[in-house]
């Protein structure tokens, strides 16, 4: 409708249904092949009707969170100001009013009780649908809700209401991206666990063997990946331990046990080092000490002249200064009344510094008065001392820096004859202090084999025990695929009900469970196939479940949408036979009490006692001629 609260009327209501117990079916009549043969005729009367906007409102008002492609949301919102799909559902015995805006700004409502009249008189209060939606998910049934808690009814109602454009191409085509509904993404394996447990054919056992298999799969493909890297670290330290042991010809280790290796090496490093300590107290040859004493002061002599450059490098600077400033001294003492040819040049007056000094143009200090009782000749003697010793001390330098290159020199060369002269008078104390750090490496290297080892085996126990906790657990699962098995030939009985009904006698059919889930199967002399028999048998699996839990062995909610199966891949006889099963169906049940409710949209004429004037046909027929025709009566 097109507005709430304003009274219900030509104005205001578009379109209403009134749905019954049993089959309901929308019709969007085809155009008739004796008038429009031929080319360029119009031939849309049955299509872009509004069957699919149809079932798709009807899965919005039923908690879904979209009611069409962004493309048709968007015709929609721009062809209404306002607009409005209200339905009065029940549920579990309770009545629900749901209202749900598809354009404008309104808000989502449900309200348990009451009924539909209250909404033309007035606006309702928004909310109450998150409770509509709690109370969805609580039909759900337990085997379910364990699978899937708190989204049981997201991933049910994609079953029980297919998209058209999945096609009905076998019994887990529920969604397809082009109709851009809610989609879970479930895997097959998952929606047929789903099923199942809908049909009451999975275990609870079965479900947590299930997870519990998954879960240790998926592990053991992470240890597995693992295991090649702890294998190589593994190799890479016993080739480690191999060199280290190899550089000590004399000891010759088992690594068949390396425990035992290990004790071994420590024992020789033991004796080693006992006869490390009583070499070292031996003194060396006449010929390695005498070169030793050599390069000693070889490297006495660079250190002290190294520290003899750092100290003239210090010194240096502060002479030059001290001995500059005394020079400058004298210089003053020399020109006491005279005038300053630089300061008469810098304008300055008095121009002279004994003038200047005694106005008090410069200050006085007690240097210039020890000067001035000093002898002008004993001052320059000093300074000619002091300018004598600054330059020895820079000779020094420079002398010792030009001799720094053959100092080093000398090193190197008494450095090479010291390790001349101990290669030709070797000492047992340094090839046993050699010997035992290298078997100080080997027992470290034993420990990180040991703990490279320990890794590897305790993954690869991991694998060993997960793939025996695999196979205990299919075990159980085989055990109970036979009772679920014993619990599917009922179903699988009314499946093959369903199947020989539309197909006749003279196939047969049934639903086998297999380690992938469900299968249903046709078959004369041997299966059959195709794109029809698939539709076939999904619209008879699904009517199969629908009886199943009307007899009590199912919680299916025995509510189901088709939408537009593909009748035209199928012989006209054989589709009407689904009219007449879903009519026996309501058979089975008193008169108006059936319970289930089938929602079958079609372009194909349904059976001539199921058409206009019968309680199965939804309103009037629809038609792509006309504007009115239309399920929203408007052109977008």
């Amino acid at each position: 409708m097109r507005r709430l609260g304003a009274g219900l009327n030509d104005e205001t209501r578009i379109r209403s249904f009134k749905f019954q117990r049993g089959l309901n079916i929308l019709w969007a009549e085809p155009e008739d092949p004796e008038v429009t043969a031929g080319l360029y005729r119009d031939g849309i009367a049955g299509h872009s009707t509004g069957k699919t906007l149809f079932c798709r409102i009807l899965r919005y008002l039923l908690a879904e969170p979209n009611f069409g492609t962004d493309d048709l949301c968007k015709h929609v919102t721009e062809s209404f100001k306002e607009l409005w799909s209200i339905a009065s559902i029940r549920l579990n015995g309770k009545t629900w009013i749901v209202g749900r805006c598809l354009a404008g700004l309104g808000a989502d409502f449900a309200v348990e009780g009451g009924a539909l009249e209250s909404v033309w008189s007035e606006d309702p209060a928004p909310g109450g649908f998150e409770l509509f939606q709690s109370a969805l998910e609580n039909e759900c049934g337990s085997p379910l809700s364990k699978i899937h808690p708190s989204e049981a009814w997201r991933h049910l109602i994609p079953w029980i209401a297919r998209d058209q454009e999945a096609r009905f191409s076998n019994i887990t085509a529920w969604r397809d991206s082009l109709s851009e509904a809610d989609n879970p993404r479930t895997s097959a394996t998952a929606q047929h666990l789903i099923m199942r447990a809908v049909l009451r054919l999975l275990d609870p056992g079965e479900y947590d063997n299930r997870q519990e298999i998954s879960t240790t799969e998926d592990q053991i493909k992470g240890w597995q990946a693992e295991l090649p890297l702890k294998q190589s670290s593994v190799s890479a330290a016993r080739r480690s331990l191999d060199r280290t042991l190899s550089k000590v010809p004399s000891v010759t280790v088992d690594l068949a046990n390396l425990i035992t290796a290990q004790k071994h090496i420590t024992g020789q490093r033991s004796i080693r080092q006992e006869s490390l300590n009583h070499f070292q107290n031996q003194p060396e040859s006449p010929e390695v000490q005498d070169a030793r004493k050599k390069l000693q002061e070889s490297l006495s002599a660079k250190a002290e002249a190294d520290s003899r450059i750092k100290t003239l490098a210090k010194e240096i600077p502060a002479e030059k200064a001290q001995s500059d400033e005394q020079l400058l001294t004298i210089e003053r003492i020399k020109t006491q009344g005279m005038r300053d040819g630089k300061r008469v040049a810098d304008n300055y007056c008095p121009n002279s510094y004994i003038f200047a000094k005694n106005k008090g143009c410069v200050p006085k200090s007690p240097d210039d008065v020890n000067t001035s009782m000093v002898e002008i000749g004993e001052l320059e003697a000093q300074a000619q001392q002091r300018a004598t010793a600054l330059q020895a001390k820079e000779a020094e330098k420079a002398r010792l820096e030009s001799q720094a290159d053959q100092l080093a020199a000398a090193i190197a060369t008494k450095s090479a004859a010291l390790n001349a002269a101990i290669a030709r008078h070797p000492s047992p104390s340094a090839r046993i202090q050699k010997e035992i750090t290298i078997l100080e490496t080997a027992e470290s290297e034993i420990d990180d084999v040991l703990k490279a080892t320990k890794a590897e085996s305790d993954l690869a126990k991991k694998v060993s025990d997960g793939q025996g906790k695999i196979l205990k657990l299919k075990t159980g699962l085989a055990t109970l695929k036979e009772d679920a098995e014993k619990r599917l030939k009922p179903f699988s009985a009314m499946y093959a009900d369903v199947i020989q009904a539309v197909l006749g006698t003279s196939v047969s059919a049934s639903t086998e469970l297999g380690e992938r889930g469900l299968t249903p199967t046709v078959r004369r002399i041997r299966e059959l196939g195709g794109a029809a028999l698939e539709t076939i048998k999904t619209l008879a699996f699904d009517l199969a479940a629908v009886v199943h839990s009307m007899e009590g062995k199912g919680d299916h909610p025995r509510f189901l949408i088709h939408d537009g199966p593909r009748e035209a891949d199928m012989a006209r006889v054989i589709y009407e036979r689904f009219f007449i099963y879903a009519r026996r169906m309501e058979e089975c049940s008193p008169p108006e009490a059936a319970a289930f409710q089938y929602i079958l949209t079609t372009t194909t004429h349904p059976p001539s006692d199921m058409q206009e004037g019968t309680p199965w046909l939804l309103g009037d027929r629809l038609s792509g001629k006309t504007k009115e025709g239309r399920l929203l009566k408007a052109d977008f």
